[in-house]
């Protein structure tokens, strides 16, 4: 046989033998196994995809791998592939690898630290997933990672202050953030969110290239720094933690600023006017603060504008009707404020508008014309005033006719104007505000019969409810409690029975209760003890019973308590508050403490005379 045969015969052989069994001629040993073993250790033949793994095909032809002419791998993009099970520290033989796609499975275990290793590496991407452990500060080499949405724990390695896109947000991490992320950084999108994460906003953040601040959802504290006012921020999210101070009137130089969320903090002072200068801004959600003031008029400049969210603070004065001028705004809520007077019908320039909510203002009273009202009463979603200035609101109309029905009102003494189309505001006993708020109804000695209709917890500016020397029957609706600017409740001399709602302690404006010379029975509520300008409280001639709850004795305005002729209450629950009661300008209960022999209390006043 020819020699140069035979050696040509021998080098093939020892090719084929040495080859592995399941390679393709041209594969790489090394990359083979490692992708093979992301395959075993993360449960392959169960995934959605597995084109070609575990084949003899070869590993650049396999569902999701790309590689580049000289069959390096260097992309992995298994997203959302129903992968189970741990990373392989052998992904770290990939030394081609560019980008490694794996979010969206059902991963577990910690993160390699071998995939530091990956010099080529600037793409890892692991969210959404249930990988643990700490993050191995070998990833500060990597530009884009993305390991948020996992159970990791530990604190933030000061090592990826390299990384161009951070996200680590909705995690278990804790500690502070390090002040190193800012200091001669890469970092233009860190997102932070949803950790654990205490301590103060490091200033030196302002330092770095940041695009993107997400930091809200966690426990930070202390002050906004007015240094982020020096940076390109174009979204800064820093809502429910723990900030306090005012709002910096620096973040009014974010010129490119599209998004400002800093709602559910502790957030003190005024709107600044400087957020006005804000024109890319779409997005400013400030509820949740204890912000104070009024609304800038500035903010009306914010044309890009489509959700405006103040809800939940401290505000006051007037709406501005500036706002009208936010034409593409489609959600307003600033209810919860302490804002008043007309709602401007500049607001029903906003065509775009779908959401508006300016509940829970006890002093925006209505709207300033009628054609504004019915503009919002046809968007998709409305809660406010129902009433134009000038006109009668028929949710308050609809009350007053509930208290007509239900107290036999065509037998009144005097019902000139009830149930009839005039203005409520002329109708017998009815007071009203300019604005055509039901301030006050005053019906005593009216031969009112019946019972007292849960509707008038609706009426919720009512300061003044005076139904005295009539022959109500039935319960004391628990809704009265809802009147949260009542001064005065005057229900006496009736026969209305059952016990005195606890709901009436949420009355924290009123200052005379007088429900006596009815049938009310049960024990007096110790709720009763929150009324802090209280300063009458008659409850004689009933049916109440057990001890006079000790609660009362908070009542440090009070200076008419009467509780005589209620047979079965019996004594105060305690001397302290025994001797509270004693030493008001007058009194009359009760003389004797709960447990304690006569004598022993009166024992205190008897030694205070001699």
């Amino acid at each position: 046989m020819n020699r140069s045969l035979v050696v040509f015969i021998s080098l093939l052989f020892a090719l084929v033998t040495v080859a592995p069994a399941n390679a393709a001629p041209d594969d790489d040993p090394v990359q083979r196994a490692a992708l093979m073993a992301l395959y075993n250790s993360t449960d392959g033949p169960n995934w959605n995809a597995n084109d070609g793994w575990g084949s003899a095909s070869l590993y650049c032809d396999w569902y999701g791998v790309s590689c580049d002419p000289s069959r390096n791998v260097i992309e992995v993009f298994l997203a959302s592939n129903h992968l189970e099970g741990t990373i392989p520290s052998q992904i770290g033989n990939l030394s081609s690898l560019d980008s490694l796609w794996l979010p969206y499975n059902n991963l577990s275990g910690p993160i390699p630290p071998e995939l530091g290793n990956l010099s080529e590496l600037d793409y890892l991407f692991l969210g959404s997933n249930n990988v643990n452990g700490t993050i191995p500060p070998e990833l500060g080499n990597i530009d884009h990672l993305d390991l948020g949405g996992n159970n990791l724990s530990g604190s933030i390695p000061p090592e990826l202050r390299k990384v161009i896109f951070l996200s680590l947000g909705y995690n278990q991490l804790s500690g502070s953030i390090p002040p190193e992320l800012g200091i001669d950084s890469n970092l233009q999108s860190l997102s932070l969110a949803g950790n654990f994460l205490t301590g103060a906003i490091p200033t030196e953040l302002a330092q770095s290239y940041l695009h993107e601040l997400f930091l809200h959802d966690n426990n930070l504290h202390g002050p906004i720094p007015p240094e982020l006012g020096m940076t390109n921020l174009v979204h800064l999210f820093l809502g429910h933690n723990n900030l306090s101070g005012p709002i910096p009137p620096e973040l009014g130089n974010l010129s490119n600023l599209e998004w400002l969320d800093l709602a559910g903090n502790e957030l003190t002072g005024p709107i600044p006017t400087e957020l006005g200068n804000l024109n890319d801004l779409t997005l400013l959600a400030l509820y949740d603060n204890r912000l104070a003031g009024s609304i800038p008029p500035e903010i009306g400049n914010l044309t890009s504008m489509e959700k405006l969210v103040l809800s939940q603070n401290e505000l006051t004065g007037s709406i501005p009707p500036e706002l009208g001028n936010l034409s593409n705004l489609v959600r307003l809520a600033i209810h919860e404020n302490r804002l008043s007077g007309p709602i401007p019908e500049e607001l029903s320039n906003l065509d775009n508008l779908a959401y508006l909510k300016l509940l829970d203002n006890p002093e925006l009273t209505c709207w300033e014309t009628p054609a504004a009202l019915l503009w919002a009463m046809d968007l998709p979603f409305y809660e406010g005033p129902h009433w134009a200035c000038g006109h009668d609101d028929p949710d308050q109309k609809a009350s007053l006719n509930a208290l007509y029905n239900s107290t036999n009102g065509p037998n009144w003494i005097h019902s000139e104007g009830w149930g009839s189309i005039s203005s409520y505001c002329s109708w017998h006993g009815v007071s009203c505000t300019e604005a055509h708020g039901i301030s006050g109804i005053n019906l005593g000695n009216n031969n009112l019969t019946g019972s007292i209709p849960t509707e008038l917890g609706n009426l919720r500016i009512l300061e003044m409810l005076s139904l005295f020397d009539n022959t109500l029957t039935g319960p004391i609706p628990p809704e009265l409690g809802n009147l949260d600017n009542l001064t005065l409740l005057a229900l006496y001399n009736n026969n209305l029975a059952g016990s005195i709602p606890p709901e009436m302690g949420n009355l924290s404006t009123l200052e005379k209760l007088v429900l006596s010379q009815n049938e009310l029975s049960g024990p007096i509520p110790p709720e009763l003890g929150n009324l802090s300008n209280l300063k009458r409280l008659a409850l004689h001639d009933n049916r109440l019973s057990g001890p006079v709850p000790a609660e009362l004795s908070n009542l440090g305005d009070l200076t008419y308590l009467k509780l005589s002729d209620n047979p079965e209450l019996t004594c105060w629950e305690t001397l302290a508050a025994k001797v509270w009661a004693w030493g008001l300008p007058f009194y009359e209960g009760p003389g004797w403490v709960c447990g304690v022999d006569i004598l022993s209390s009166w024992l205190p006043f008897i030694c205070s005379a001699n």
